[in-house]
């Protein structure tokens, strides 16, 4: 065999790292600069399945659920509200006597306090609570403008006037995050006004000295909850102007000309201080930024822009999720970005928007709660935020113009089956064992044969199983208990269940997921054929808990829940958990499902 030469051994490996590079490697034709467009080499660990299809991503995404809403609703249209951030108090500023309505929460119910002895003296533009939460300052169109009280427990006292008071309206204030200061917007020049807090007493503070000179007043004020950073938002040139503070003074750190030169209404600093957003008249209406250092840099702007004035903005405390409220005819007047790596996601509309103008929306601090304020009646809607994991589509972009991610049908309390099934006996059925008036008037009976699976449609444990629960009949039965995400305690019962010895998958005091297989269909009891008995009741008496959490098997019959606590999320009469029409995707009344015994509810896939 003869040897290769230093040089032709040099020559071969330098053939062979051509051969090796990239440019070489791509067989496609195309560009090596763009590495997205290379084929991506597949694992080989594993063989290839060509008709299988790649999973689907799955997402979670908040989900907005209406309240009950308060007891007393405000007398007139909203303006202004703000949570307190112990997330006790929820104050609404609107156009009506008394002007200013204050709630107090407990759970997710919202109860009017009674009124403070002194009422601000005309229509309210703002609100704002101090970040202790002792201190609700008050912005009104009439003197003294500003109007600052003091809580005690569940009561609001006014504190004297600040020596020096707004020359004209107050639109929009704001505490710093160590609630030493309070900003006041209003509509004379210079437009500002800030006092320092020293216990009580509130005295005017100089002013910045670069503020800017306008042809029209400012609108909105925002502080960081570092307390290092002021911006506000104007009606004319610059649109955004931003401060830091240093020592006692306020250094102007940035001009912003918002894209398209325009309005601006309203302006939001997130929690972490890492973004501004900024509401505006003309588009691109929501603009927001995000700070690095002294640094501000305007993201992309959401395809999905509202198609009218943003009045609003707010972001949840965790700034996950920024809210746009718009008027001027817009519909829908909320719209909500979740916002993740500096991209924008707009989420499904709420299910019963407010109506009329949106004015003002406010995120409670612990991210459960977003309340609107808006110009129709009730004037106050306020959601419950919770969570659900769906199906995203493939290739679709955060910021894009297409379908969303989430229905907002989205179900969260699946029916107890897998594929469709007739109901063979709806709600309040004069003919049947559903009579109006009695505890099983809200049950359903779904038609299956003996031996099909049933689900548990939720989280739960098992609290009985078995012949215990024998209000029909002395049927086989199984019944769940479920914690909702407001902490209300429900019960789910499956009657009718098959003879056979295997009909009960599951044993009291066990934990059961959504979607698990807890037993089978049959036709224990009194029935006429094969079917599913199937409701949901509400855990209102402490001693039924106290029984369950006994440990023993709980036979105590209790009133099943109306069909609409479990399908329509938009009544407010109960948000813990949905039942979906898969008829026409959409939701139906009880009445129209008892007259449609062809209705199906959705199943698991």
């Amino acid at each position: 065999m003869k040897k290769l030469s230093t040089g032709s051994v040099l020559m071969l490996l330098i053939m062979l790292l051509i051969f090796l590079s990239p440019a070489c490697l791509k067989r496609d034709g195309g560009n090596s600069a763009d590495p997205d467009t290379s084929p991506k080499p597949l694992p080989v660990e594993e063989p290839i399945d060509q008709e299988a299809k790649p999973a689907v991503p799955k997402e979670v995404l908040p989900l907005f659920f209406k309240t009950p809403g308060p007891d007393i609703l405000p007398p007139s249209g909203a303006w202004c509200l703000d949570f307190s951030h112990d997330s006790s108090y929820l104050a609404v500023g609107h156009s009506g006597n008394p002007f200013l309505t204050i709630y107090k929460r407990s759970g997710n119910q919202f109860t009017k306090l009674p009124d403070p002895a002194e009422l601000p003296s005309g229509v309210v533009k703002g609100v704002a609570f101090s970040h202790d939460s002792n201190y609700l300052a008050v912005a009104h169109n009439s003197h003294p403008f500003i109007t600052i009280y003091k809580r005690n427990g569940d009561s609001f006292l006014k504190l004297p006037d600040p020596d020096h008071l707004p020359a004209s309206d107050g639109k929009h204030l704001a505490f710093s995050h160590d609630s030493s200061e309070l900003a006041v917007i209003h509509s004379g020049k210079p437009c500002l006004t800030i006092y320092i807090k020293d216990g009580d007493t509130f005295t005017r503070a100089p002013n910045p000295p670069d503020l800017p000179e306008l042809v029209r007043a400012y609108s909105g004020i925002a502080y960081s909850d570092d307390s290092e950073y002021m911006a506000l938002s104007t009606l004319s040139r610059p649109y955004l102007a931003i401060y830091r503070k240093s020592g006692s003074n306020y250094l102007r750190v940035a001009d912003t000309s918002i894209t398209a030169a325009t309005t601006a209404t309203n302006v939001e600093i997130s929690a972490n201080s890492k973004y501004i957003a900024v509401a505006s008249e003309q588009a691109p209406r929501i603009t927001v930024y995000r700070r690095n250092g002294d640094e501000f840099y305007q993201l992309p702007t959401p395809s999905d822009i509202p198609g009218f004035t943003a009045e609003s903005v707010a972001f949840s405390h965790d700034a996950s999720l920024l809210a746009v409220a718009c008027w001027g005819g817009a519909k829908p007047s909320v719209i909500i970005y979740q916002l993740d790596n500096d991209s924008f996601l707009k989420l499904p509309g709420l299910v019963d928007p407010p109506e009329g103008r949106g004015m003002d929306l406010s995120f409670s601090h612990d991210s459960a709660y977003l309340a609107v304020a808006h110009s129709y009646s009730p004037y106050l809607i306020i959601y419950k935020i919770s969570s659900g994991q769906v199906e995203q589509v493939p290739g679709q972009e955060r910021i894009s113009e297409s379908e969303p991610l989430l229905s907002s049908e989205q179900p969260l309390f699946h029916a107890p089956w897998r594929g469709t099934y007739p109901i063979s006996q709806g709600n309040n059925n004069l003919a049947g064992s559903h009579r109006p008036g009695s505890n099983l008037a809200w049950a359903l009976d779904i038609y299956m044969n003996v031996g099909e699976q049933v689900l548990a449609p939720a989280d739960g444990v098992v609290i009985q199983a078995g012949y215990g629960y024998d209000v029909i009949g002395g049927s086989k039965s199984i019944r769940l208990l479920h914690t909702g995400p407001t902490g209300k305690k429900y019960i789910t019962s499956y009657l009718h269940l098959c003879r056979c010895d295997d009909a009960i998958k599951v044993n009291l005091g066990e934990e059961v997921k959504m979607g698990q297989v807890i037993a089978l269909s049959g036709d224990t009891g009194i029935v006429s054929a094969p079917h599913l008995h199937f409701e949901l009741a509400e855990i209102t008496d402490i001693n039924d808990l106290a029984a369950i959490e006994s440990g023993r098997n709980f036979n105590k019959q209790l009133p099943s829940i109306p069909i609409e606590q479990l399908m329509m999320r938009r009544l407010g009469i109960d948000d813990d958990f949905v039942i979906y029409n898969a008829v026409k995707g959409e939701l139906e009344h009880s009445a129209l499902l008892s007259e449609n015994l062809n209705s199906y509810l959705s199943p698991f896939k």
